[in-house]
């Protein structure tokens, strides 16, 4: 099966995500969350300045809450349209049950949980039409935010889709930030393959979680991927490969194979599949 037909497999599940990490920000003094008030029993914050970081036409942004009544701590990171039109799910959440925790600290806690390589994808919506509690406050800040924001990052993964098999076994498929190099109409990008396992979710005890008696299942990496040199045309919606490198961990290259770029023929996508995730994604972002 050639690499074109292998990006085109029919999407089985998709969501979109991104971590975060090893970026050098400009030289800019701390600012704390900024306290944006109270929504549907939750205070809300935004993190300052180059905490938040630009990606082409959005801004990946961390939001803090804590729940009116009990101590639990929420941090989240998500894309926010530079213009306040969309915005992503979150891409990574973490929680925390403390007392007098505060915002600061929540931040640097999800900031330091976003270094694993995500696996499930986040979806985007229309700001108006979105169920993050956070699109309100964000959609009026999204300027301000976008315009203090540090550079974009590199080597970061925003996963825009993943397909999985019958077997139990899927990829997913990540945007590898601070990579995009512009031809003309044609935005050039590696792209990430992470393979995976379905594997049900288990409690500390080790029995598997239900939910409504429906056991509650989740991606677990395994060491194997793949780095993809692809192509997109957004106009044309076209795309194609010049060079896959595959890994079978994190210790170095298995096998290697490439074609001269300019041998390289872009192919219309496929509708619901793997590579219109991948062109709708970046034109999205970089378009």
């Amino acid at each position: 099966m050639s690499l074109i037909h292998v990006l085109n497999i029919r999407v089985l599940s998709a969501a979109v995500a991104v971590f975060a990490a090893g970026v050098v920000m400009a030289a800019q003094p701390y600012a704390p969350p900024t306290e944006m008030g109270e929504i549907f029993g939750l205070r809300l914050a935004v993190s300052n300045g180059n905490i938040n970081q630009r990606i082409g036409n959005a801004v990946l942004v961390r939001v803090q809450s804590k729940h009116d009544g009990i101590d639990l701590w929420t941090s989240e990171a998500l894309l926010l349209a530079c213009d306040g039109s969309w915005i992503s799910s979150a891409i990574h959440a973490t929680t925390a049950y403390e007392k007098d925790f505060g915002f600061a600290a929540v931040e640097r806690m999800g900031r330091s949980e976003e270094k694993e390589v995500p696996l499930d994808t986040v979806t985007f919506s229309g700001i108006d039409d979105s169920f993050e509690v956070t699109a309100p406050v964000l959609k009026r800040r999204a300027t301000q935010l976008c315009r203090k924001a540090g550079p974009e990052p590199r080597n970061t993964l925003v996963p825009v889709a993943s397909a999985t098999n019958q077997d139990g076994t899927g990829r997913s498929y990540a945007i590898v930030l601070g990579t995009i190099t512009r031809y003309g109409p044609v935005l050039d990008v590696w792209i990430r393959r992470s393979d995976f396992t379905v594997e049900p979710l288990r409690d500390p005890k080790g029995n598997p979680i239900t939910r409504s008696g429906t056991t509650v299942l989740q991606n677990v990496p395994t060491s194997a991927y793949s780095l993809v040199r692809s192509s997109f045309n957004c106009k044309e919606r076209t795309y194609g490969i010049s060079q896959s490198v595959d890994y079978a961990n994190e210790h170095g290259a298995s096998k290697s194979t490439s074609i001269p770029r300019v041998e390289m023929k872009l192919d219309a996508v496929i509708p619901d599949s793997v590579a219109e995730s991948q062109l709708d994604a970046i034109c999205r972002l970089y378009g």
